[in-house]
C-alpha cells in the first residue's frame, strides 16, 4: 500500500442479511473485516439479533489512498454461517475511495443474501407384501401432502409445498423444500389416499442438512387382505354339511 504519509482509514460497515428465498432477515452469522492486500483480520462482528450487522467503528492504521484501495483495500467475509444456511465464500469488497481522513466513513452494503439448506423428496411406492415397485395404474388414486414443522408451535402443520407423480422417474417428486429458522429443516411426508386395493402407508419425517439434496423414501403399501370361508350344504335339504367348511 502506498502513500506519501500514513493516512488512517476509519470505517463503520453495516448491512442486513436476508434469506435468498423468503427475504426474511437472518441472524446468527459471524463476519470478519479484513485488510485486502494481506488478508489481515481486523475485526469480527455479528448481528443485533435481528439480522442487522454492524462492524462498529474500526480505525485501520496505514498508508491509504485510491491506489492502495485498488491494490486490495478492505473486504468483509463470512466466517460462520447461521444454522441451516450455506457459508458465503465470496469476499464483499468495501467501496471506499477519496475519503482518507480521520473522519469515519460509513459504508452501507445493503442486503446480503444467505442461501438456506434445501432438498427434494422422491417417493417410491411398493407393495409391502411382495416388495415390488408400484407404478402406472398400480398407483392410481394415491395422494401425498407435505407438512412443515414449526418451532413456534412445536407441531407439524400443513404447508404450501406440493408433491406429485413424475412419469419419467415413476416416483412422486416434491417441490424444493427450504430450511427456515422456524421449520428447522424438518418436514413430514404423509399419504392421504392409497391406490385401489391398498391401505395408506405410514408417514415419514425428514430433516434437511448441509449435504442432503435428495431424500429417496420407500412407502410400502399394505395390500387389503381378507379371509374367505366356504360353507357346504346339501342341495336337497339345505343342511350344512358338518366338517366341510373350507377357509381360504
Amino acid at each position: 500500500i502506498s502513500a506519501d504519509k500514513p493516512i488512517p482509514l476509519v470505517v463503520d460497515v453495516k448491512f442486513k442479511k436476508a434469506d435468498s428465498e423468503s427475504g426474511a432477515l437472518v441472524s446468527g452469522a459471524t463476519f470478519g473485516l479484513y485488510l485486502g492486500y494481506n488478508d489481515t483480520l481486523l475485526k469480527t462482528f455479528s448481528d443485533d439479533g435481528n439480522g442487522n450487522y454492524d462492524s462498529q467503528v474500526v480505525k485501520v492504521e496505514g498508508y491509504f489512498d485510491d491506489a492502495a484501495m485498488a491494490a486490495g483495500g478492505l473486504y468483509v467475509k463470512e466466517i460462520t454461517a447461521p444454522a441451516g444456511y450455506k457459508l458465503l465464500t465470496n469476499k464483499i469488497n468495501i467501496p471506499v475511495t477519496g475519503a482518507y481522513t480521520e473522519a469515519t466513513v460509513n459504508v452501507d452494503l445493503g442486503t446480503v443474501k444467505e442461501t438456506p439448506y434445501s432438498g427434494i423428496v422422491e417417493v417410491q411406492k411398493r407393495d409391502a407384501r411382495t416388495n415390488t415397485a408400484l407404478t402406472g395404474n398400480d398407483i392410481s388414486g394415491a395422494v401425498f401432502k407435505i407438512q412443515e414443522y414449526s418451532k413456534t408451535s412445536g407441531t407439524y402443520q400443513d404447508s404450501s409445498y406440493t408433491i406429485s407423480y413424475n412419469t419419467a422417474k415413476k416416483k412422486f417428486v416434491s417441490q424444493t423444500l427450504y430450511y427456515t429458522p422456524d421449520n428447522q429443516g424438518k418436514f413430514k411426508v404423509i399419504e392421504t389416499a392409497a391406490p385401489n386395493g391398498y391401505r395408506v402407508a405410514a408417514a415419514q419425517e425428514i430433516t434437511i442438512g448441509a449435504n442432503t439434496t435428495t431424500f429417496s423414501l420407500n412407502f410400502d403399501e399394505p395390500p387389503i387382505t381378507g379371509a374367505v370361508e366356504i360353507e357346504k350344504r346339501d342341495t336337497r335339504t339345505n343342511e350344512v354339511l358338518s366338517g366341510d367348511t373350507v377357509s381360504a
